[in-house]
């Protein structure tokens, strides 16, 4: 036994100069130092040939107990230690429908409240360069910052931060009072601005060249940041991809918002008339249980008119709809790029008309053209009639 344990160290010990080494790399921000690490890329025809990636980085205190429902606050500081940035954070909770499609990117994950982290990737943490500001996109209830890996981009010369934000009920239930005002998911992008603007320097980030942009959920928002007082100032270039801030689905009306919260109210056991001790109630439930019931809730109004949790306008976040701000002149005038993907939506259209419509052919092979009739006919029917 003596001689096999012995073989076996002389063996890991001789080739542990053979085992390739991941660089640290280590900076100073508000809160404490975070050691990142360092990615090579000696073939890329880009301007850079390393990038640094500080992954999982709190912009915000964990949104949990008495700080559920409720506008983000800063994150606690770590000093005088070193935190550890090597590694994504906690996914926001949500629906794990799409749980096989994130193994794709990450092989262990964990899903939870505690979710207001943001990763950065930065090709030099000595320059001053410009800043993509990244929102994902999902509905305003499903996806993750590390679908996004960014060293694509920033091998170009850039510096890249992809957030993550509360979804579905956690950062959405409105009762259109002060018991739960909403918006607390646009919230939490205010505060990731505000920590870029604060820290991005230390990662060779220029916090004033700041440009927000996102994708279908994510372009809806950065309409809304375009139209919010609360972002005025922390972002200069805007680009919406798949959305924007006039879409059907940008903003849920107060009176949709309120249905939804006693609904899951209803199922949750908690009052339903009384909107404080409602809020109280979900308070006390666990994360997993309000997940679980709002999943449940399935409303044909969530794919024809309004998503079934979306921002709203509550008067703090958002003074007004977007079309009354657009025509008083009330937002950011920046420089703003409007964009489309290419078969955006696709992957839901056949959930959405089955769902919504009764339509319930399979489209594994595309839609026919008259699936595509029915569709369009139907769908301007149910508009119209509401």
């Amino acid at each position: 036994m003596f001689t096999t344990l012995f073989t076996m160290l002389f063996i890991v010990f001789a080739f542990l100069p053979l085992i390739p080494v991941i660089p640290a790399v280590t900076v100073s921000t508000k809160y404490g130092k975070i050691e990142g690490l360092v990615a090579s890329y000696p073939n890329s025809s880009s301007p850079f040939k390393t990038v640094r990636k500080f992954l999982g980085i709190p912009f915000a205190a964990p949104p949990i107990g008495e700080l559920r429902f409720r506008a983000p606050q800063p994150p606690m500081a770590w000093k005088p230690n070193i935190r550890l940035a090597k590694k994504h954070g906690n996914i926001c909770l949500q629906d794990t429908a799409f749980e096989f499609y994130f193994k794709v990117y990450a092989r262990s994950f964990t899903f939870s409240e505690d979710c207001l982290y943001l990763d950065i990737y930065t090709p030099n943490v000595s320059l001053s360069l410009p800043v993509l500001f990244y929102i994902h996109g999902g509905g305003f209830q499903a996806d993750t910052a590390f679908r996004y890996p960014s060293d694509i981009l920033a091998l170009q010369g850039v510096v890249v931060v992809v957030i993550q934000y509360r979804l579905g009920a956690f950062g959405f239930l409105t009762t259109g009072d002060s018991a739960s005002p909403g918006n607390f998911g646009m919230l939490d992008q205010v505060e990731a601005l505000k920590w870029v603007k604060e820290n991005i320097e230390s990662f060779g980030g220029n916090p004033n060249k700041v440009t927000i942009f996102g994708e279908s959920a994510g372009g809806m928002s950065v309409g809304l940041h375009l139209m919010s007082p609360l972002s005025k100032g922390l972002f200069h270039q805007a680009i919406a991809e798949s959305g924007v801030d006039l879409c059907l689905s940008a903003i849920q009306p107060i009176s949709y918002g309120l249905r939804y919260a006693k609904d899951l109210a209803q199922t949750l056991h908690c009052n339903t008339s009384n909107h404080k001790e409602m809020v109280a109630c979900f308070r006390e439930k666990k994360g997993t249980d309000i997940q679980k019931a709002a999943n449940a809730m399935v409303t044909k109004l969530r794919f024809i008119d309004h998503m079934q949790w979306a921002p709203v306008v509550d008067k703090n976040f958002l003074n007004d709809m977007p079309i009354n701000l657009r025509k008083k002149g009330h937002f950011s005038k920046v420089p703003l790029i409007v964009s489309f993907n290419s078969h955006e939506g696709s992957m839901l259209l056949e959930i959405i008309a089955g769902t919504s419509l009764g339509l319930n052919e399979s489209l594994d092979k595309g839609a026919s053209p008259t699936f595509f009739k029915s569709f369009l006919t139907k769908f301007a029917h149910v508009r119209n009639s509401r």
